[in-house]
């Protein structure tokens, strides 16, 4: 296996003839030249991530609100182009950037994060093969990018081919340098989580990931595997040559006919030259320096670098333990304490000055409300301590609820101290009179004077001019009798007919 990865120098198609050298000039881009600086980087990502300052990178920004297991150059796929070969093609809203400029770092202890770089290429990766097998993995950070010199000089421009060489001086002994940031603890499980292995008649396959080995075998492939990357210049960009199309189709893939690049690009002025890149990576050499990987070997950072971290709460980010706060990152209000005036000379981070800085932040901040919904702990027994006033008594409405200032049930459970025999009388006499006075008077008065009210003057005004109505005969005189006769016998008088009763009676005369 390769100790070191060093891309093809261009110097190397000379040897091939006019004709491919003809072919490789006619794959200029067609796009004009962008200016990308980090500022630009920092207002497109802020949307889709935290920016934090490491004390073993600098500036760096971790994606939010991806899949768990989300990694770089995983959503998405590999094109062959026209113009710059191998492009990887990003689903991600931010791959646009992050898959085309800088370098990922896979932190064991504060997850994936991505740091600042300013040479465009159609995808930074290290390539393997194993077999039939093709590889990938995000390409860390090396010296030569950490120092801001991780392109060769240009020794022509324009049309002019020169001596251009990019290499990549990271080691497959230590992982590419994971063993020496981060120690042995760095374990072979997680160098080979980085990887994508596919099948090389699969390789531009759009759905990669179905054709992908089990992940109990990439041990065996890795080991199996060689070094096969390759980037070179082609007037003025990085053109990736790592897979041969060869190789595809010895494999048994389809024929692999290049197309355009245009039609894959979201942003087509993101597309920077080498020339423009390298400036802009010596200014932020100056503005920004970076550390060498090993735990607090970033510099201070600036007022500036200050005030473009995040200052949200903190987030959860892919790869990181879940809920464990940052070990090596420092938000806005951690750093702002270690600042340094703009231009000043680069200062060392101390675990010790940290340790302060982050103590005082925290002190600062503002106690944080419950989120809605969270229910409050209850005291630890014995700790509550009972109202010196007399609590009201449990009062009961008729939907059932009891009055929340008045309801003894809402408060947490409290040991009932032993009274005295004094206090024991007083408990009736305040209590008795409340129970009572509030529900007993109000019912009688709300029942009682509406139930007689409203049938008692109705039954006389219906009943009583009706019975009269029916008897309207008026009786008979009574006559009274004469006082020598005797009045009949009442069965007699009843048996009587009317039209006799009306005779007039003959009156009897005394004889003489």
């Amino acid at each position: 296996m390769n100790k070191a990865i060093r891309a093809g120098f261009l110097a190397s198609a000379l040897a091939l003839g006019a004709a491919p050298l003809t072919t490789l000039l006619a794959a200029a881009p067609a796009y004009a030249d962008a200016d990308v600086d980090f500022t630009y980087f920092h207002d497109q990502l802020e949307d889709y991530g935290d920016w934090f300052y490491s004390d073993r990178w600098g500036e760096v920004w971790a994606p939010a609100d991806v899949p768990d297991d989300w990694r770089p150059f995983t959503y998405g796929h590999w094109v062959d182009t026209e113009e710059y070969g191998w492009l990887w093609v990003s689903d991600d809203s931010f791959g646009d950037i992050t898959a085309h400029y800088g370098r990922w770092v896979d932190d064991p202890d504060d997850g994936w994060l991505w740091i600042p770089g300013y040479v465009w290429s159609p995808g930074w990766v290290i390539w393997h093969r194993s077999g039939d097998y093709v590889g990938w993995m995000p390409m860390p950070p090396d010296e030569r990018f950490l120092e801001g010199t991780d392109v060769g000089a240009v020794s022509g421009v324009g049309i002019a081919i020169g001596a251009f060489s990019l290499t990549f001086s990271g080691h497959s002994d230590d992982d590419y340098g994971y063993r020496r940031w981060y120690g042995p603890d760095y374990s072979d499980e997680m160098y080979q989580e980085q990887w994508h292995f596919v099948p090389l008649r699969h390789f531009d396959d759009p759905d990669y990931r179905r054709y992908e080995p089990p992940r109990q075998e990439y041990r065996t492939i890795i080991n199996k595997s060689v070094s096969i990357t390759n980037y070179t210049v082609v007037n003025n960009y990085i053109v990736n040559r790592s897979v041969s199309p060869e190789a595809l189709r010895r494999a048994g893939a389809p024929p692999v006919k290049p197309m355009r690049a245009a039609q894959f690009f979201r942003r087509p002025p993101l597309v920077m030259s080498v020339v423009r890149g390298r400036q802009m990576q010596d200014r932020m050499r100056t503005e920004a320096p970076r550390g060498t990987g090993v735990a607090h070997s970033a510099p201070a950072p600036t007022e500036a670098q200050v005030r473009t971290l995040s200052a949200r709460p903190l987030r959860a980010h892919p790869g990181a333990a879940p809920g464990a706060r940052p070990s090596h990152l420092l938000l806005r209000s951690e750093a702002a304490p270690l600042a340094r005036p703009n231009g000043s000379k680069p200062v060392p981070l101390t675990p010790a000055a940290i340790a302060k800085a982050r103590a005082a932040a925290h002190a600062a901040q503002p106690a944080q409300p419950a989120p809605f919904g969270t229910m409050p702990r209850p005291p630890a027994p014995g700790a509550y301590n009972p109202p010196a006033s007399t609590p009201q008594p449990f009062v009961e409405h008729r939907n059932g609820r009891a009055a929340a200032p008045g309801n003894p049930a809402a408060l947490p459970p409290q040991p009932k101290p032993e009274p005295s025999p004094l206090q024991k009388p007083a408990r009736p006499a305040e209590r008795m009179p409340l129970r009572p006075a509030q529900p007993v008077p109000a019912r009688p008065a709300e029942r009682m004077p509406t139930r007689p009210v409203e049938p008692a003057p109705a039954r006389p005004a219906e009943r009583m001019p009706a019975r009269p109505a029916e008897r309207a005969v008026e009786p008979a005189p009574f006559h009274p009798p004469a006082p020598h006769e005797a009045a009949p016998p009442a069965s007699k008088q009843e048996g009587k007919p009317a039209q006799e009763e009306q005779k007039p009676k003959r009156e009897h005369q005394p004889h003489r």
